[in-house]
């Protein structure tokens, strides 16, 4: 759909159907109606680009990094789209994560350099363990996705959600795997019995797909409204 302007003595516009959604503004209105579709455009590009920061802190752990022991707290980052995320379901007897969301992840233990781990599928997930320990539980963390049997290697918090994030709850590690970083094999043999933090905690729910086809409609309703401006100024003249 497509708008001609026709010329008179006073300029009027005639609504035309076509196979594209191009749209010829008048002067008065042009500014206004490219601020307002730009801002919607942006608006929408920015909602997919919703990008966070997953953080997992925990107790000392114990092992090896490039061969170079350690025993020291730690913090586990990545940014990530949420939207991406697959939320599993922990079932009874296994609680175990069914998948990872695959992000680059860094790892800073005290006294070391920060390290990335370089296997591609490593990154955050979440897994809601309400069917175990009741409403509000989750196991989430930084991994690999589970693997056959049901193995999973990674470092996690376990607890019930407070806001949106894991706080003050217990923390487990695989220990003795091998995870392969910049710095070298990390190794970890055992942790404390300490607590840990885990956020943010996020929804299937809280995060909402967006048409790409989205940014069209906005014109498309831009386009009528103009329409019906234009009509309501021709009987006000």
């Amino acid at each position: 759909m497509f708008i001609r302007p026709v010329i008179s003595h006073r300029p009027r516009w005639v609504l035309y159907r076509g196979p594209l959604s191009t749209v010829l503004l008048s002067k008065g209105l042009s500014a206004a109606c490219l601020a307002l579709c730009l801002g919607l455009a942006t608006g929408m590009s920015q909602a997919r680009a919703d990008i966070v920061t997953f953080t997992l802190t925990g107790p000392a752990i114990y092992g090896t990094l490039g061969g170079v022991p350690f025993a020291a707290p730690f913090t586990i980052t990545a940014q990530a789209d949420p939207a991406l995320m697959t939320f599993g379901t922990v079932d009874y007897g296994v609680p175990l994560p069914n998948g990872a969301l695959p992000a680059v992840s860094t790892i800073t233990i005290d006294g070391f350099s920060p390290v990335v781990f370089t296997d591609s599928s490593f990154g955050p997930f979440q897994t809601d363990g309400s069917q175990v320990a009741g409403p509000g539980f989750f196991l989430a963390g930084f991994g690999l996705p589970a693997i056959d049997g049901g193995i999973f290697n990674g470092f996690y918090s376990q607890g019930v959600v407070s806001g949106n994030a894991l706080v003050d709850v217990s923390f487990g590690v695989s220990q003795g795997f091998n995870f392969e970083t910049s710095g070298g094999t990390l190794i970890v043999n055992s942790n404390d019995v300490g607590l840990s933090s885990y956020g943010p905690i996020v929804s299937a729910a809280a995060v909402p797909e967006i048409d790409p086809a989205g940014v069209g409609s906005v014109l498309a309703l831009v386009a009528g409204s103009l329409g019906m401006l234009e009509r309501r100024r021709r009987r006000m003249a």
